[in-house]
């Protein structure tokens, strides 16, 4: 019996407005050769009964079910059955392209060095009504940077090679933000990429686990940068020279060195908080709000020996 390429680990819990949607999907993928591993994490509603439906339809289908342990337990059960080389994420409750599998593994079969391939995502509301299309850095130098201040991987849509999650699990006490603390342990072990393509639909709605743990998230994610930045500061610091240097012609000169000022300084959230708006938006707005940090902080004379050098 041929081995799988890929291994679909999808945890289920209480996904039953949005499953059936979800698992046609990955069953309709162009790429054929996968096997798809639903864990039904103690789902109290009809989910188990819709995964049995397409069990009974489709082989590819591995169906487990355990008692409600969360979603890091959920994840490292899908990833202990799987047998293929390559693990592919996938939530309940969104719509993973057609051709999202044949592009990642293909791209990760021609850069074996990368480890971890996410892509751009289109959030959906409830209906399947598109709310706005995501995307994120693509080159692993500007993902590593940008990791110090948000997730630039978006955690439905990566396929990792199967070593490198078997060998790194997903836990820890940071159990509201596993992604995110599993990204920042393998920044070390492997490249990471993200393919420019919407190649996924991420649903938004009222039992988001994202949405509503934010006021959770928000105190783990700052924790983990902190360790993050005093691990790597030095390599981080060249990143964001080298990346910021790039954006010179969108920011403007003045503006670039105003922000490394602020990052020099010590000051990383009013960073962090500057840089996001200017990401949203380049506005003079933003500029202002920036000028104004760098008058309240005293930074004036720093940033004007900066220039000078």
């Amino acid at each position: 019996m041929n081995l799988p390429d890929i291994s679909v680990v999808m945890p289920v819990y209480n996904a039953e407005a949005y499953l059936a949607e979800a698992i046609e999907s990955i069953l309709c993928q162009s790429f054929k050769n996968f096997e798809f591993i639903i864990i039904d994490d103690g789902s109290t509603d009809n989910s188990a009964s819709i995964i049995k439906q397409f069990t009974e339809k489709d082989s590819r289908i591995v169906a487990v079910s355990q008692t409600n342990q969360g979603l890091g337990a959920a994840l490292n059960r899908g990833i202990n059955e799987a047998k293929g080389n390559c693990i592919a994420r996938m939530d309940a409750d969104d719509i993973a392209h057609p051709d999202r599998f044949e592009k990642q593994l293909q791209f990760m079969k021609e850069n074996p060095e990368c480890g971890i391939c996410g892509t751009f995502h289109i959030s959906i509301d409830h209906n399947g009504t598109e709310l706005k299309k995501v995307t994120f850095p693509t080159a692993d130098d500007d993902i590593k940077l940008h990791l110090l201040w948000y997730c630039p991987i978006s955690h439905p849509t990566v396929m990792i090679q199967r070593v490198l999650v078997q060998e790194n699990k997903y836990g820890g006490i940071y159990h509201n933000v596993e992604d995110y603390d599993l990204w920042l342990r393998l920044t070390e072990k492997t490249k990471f990429y993200n393919i420019p393509e919407y190649l996924l639909k991420y649903r938004k709605h009222e039992k988001n686990y994202t949405r509503n743990k934010l006021t959770v998230i928000e105190p783990q994610m700052h924790e983990l940068q902190k360790h993050y930045y005093i691990k790597n500061r030095i390599d981080l610091d060249d990143k964001l020279h080298k990346y910021l240097d790039r954006q010179k012609n969108i920011l403007g000169t003045d503006f670039i060195w105003a922000l490394i000022a602020i990052w020099k300084s010590g000051h990383c959230l009013t960073f962090f908080s500057l840089y996001n708006s200017v990401l949203l938006r380049i506005s003079l707005r933003s500029h202002i709000v920036c000028w104004n940090q760098i008058s309240n902080l005293n930074l004036r004379h720093r940033f004007t020996r900066q220039r000078r050098r």
